[in-house]
């Protein structure tokens, strides 16, 4: 669908002396609004980061730190461990170094996005 007026050249030169675009700071808080409802959501995924990271510190240390007779009761609750302790440290490990790459590879696209954001709309 074309907005373009139709009919004769006399229309569209009306069209054309009488259009206004809309003030450019309009245009540069619509910009700065997407770019700060950008990084707000980088900001809010490094936080899921940051908590799920600690919570799993925690919980490993949690056990590290429990007494030998409670880890005992609770490895003697599961119906039928498929894994053993030595397996899933290595799984928490893993997963830390993945939340911490995940953690240092969005800081640094935030910190691009902005140098970017900061010198293409600095005007």
């Amino acid at each position: 669908m074309s907005t373009t007026p139709k009919g004769d050249s006399a229309e569209l030169k009306l069209a054309v002396q009488t259009f206004i675009m809309r003030g450019a700071d309009r245009d540069r808080k619509a910009d700065r609004a997407r770019i700060d409802r950008l990084v707000e959501a980088i900001d809010i995924v490094i936080q899921d980061i940051v908590c799920e990271r600690d919570g799993l510190v925690e919980r490993v240390k949690k056990t590290i730190n429990q007494a030998g007779t409670v880890s005992k009761r609770k490895l003697a609750r599961r119906d039928s461990p498929t894994t053993t302790p030595i397996v899933e440290f290595k799984r928490a490990e893993k997963r830390l170094d993945r939340l911490t790459s995940q953690k240092h590879e969005l800081e640094a696209a935030r910190a691009q996005f902005l140098l970017w954001a900061n010198s293409s709309y600095s005007n």
